[in-house]
């Protein structure tokens, strides 16, 4: 009967100093089995002349962004992503040429720090990231009226992303998300029955929602 007391004593206190420590994930961390979706949207920019002998000047387009991973450990997620960006190209007299839309899909892999690492340095607040990823490119031209029907084409390529961002939780499974990325994408496109060259690859820079459950 002692003994009994004594656990029953124990129990309420214990179970109180339990439920007061907080949980991994109210500080943003996904735990293993967790999964992840990701809507962001935001903006690219060329890095170079898109269209061999052709200046797309330095024009802005839009971006959209949609991603998905599986918490495979604390510090990787593998997971899919679908991404959707536009240029417009214009020749050196700012004459417009036509509209250029890639639509990616890639396979993607994110690293970040441990819990220990970042309470060692004190930044729960804020968690950083790294990806890589690879897939495919696929492209779709839209003649401006300088163009007229002339046909343009440009093929699939397969693309390498690099990308960092931050996380910053704020709710247990919300965080609000920031972004900057490079992805490759040239080739040979074919115009008038004539080949060049081009470069479409983008800086690009996201800002959206991420939730984990």
């Amino acid at each position: 009967a002692p003994k009994g007391g004594e656990e029953a004593a124990v129990a309420p206190s214990e179970a109180k100093g339990a439920a007061a420590q907080p949980s991994e994930q109210a500080k943003g961390q996904s735990v293993a089995g967790d999964f992840v979706f990701g809507l962001r949207g935001g903006f690219v920019v060329p890095t170079q002349q898109i269209l061999k002998n052709l200046s797309s000047g330095t024009s802005v387009g839009p971006l959209v962004n949609l991603e998905g991973y599986y918490v495979l450990r604390e510090w990787v997620r593998l997971g899919m992503m679908f991404e959707w960006h536009q240029f417009d190209i214009s020749s050196g007299n700012n004459a417009q040429l036509g509209t250029l839309s890639t639509y990616s899909l890639l396979p993607v892999v994110e690293f970040r720090p441990t819990r220990a690492m970042m309470r060692g340095l004190g930044f729960e607040w804020v968690i950083p990231y790294a990806s890589l990823g690879t897939g495919v490119n696929l492209h779709s031209f839209s003649n401006a009226t300088r163009l007229g029907n002339e046909p343009v084409s440009f093929p699939s390529t397969f693309p390498f992303r690099v990308a960092g961002g931050l996380d910053f939780p704020i709710t247990p499974n919300l965080a609000v998300n920031g972004e900057v990325a490079w992805k490759h994408d040239s080739g040979t496109f074919e115009s008038g029955g004539q080949s060049n060259n081009f470069n479409a690859s983008p800086l690009m820079f996201l800002f959206g929602l991420r939730v984990h459950f």
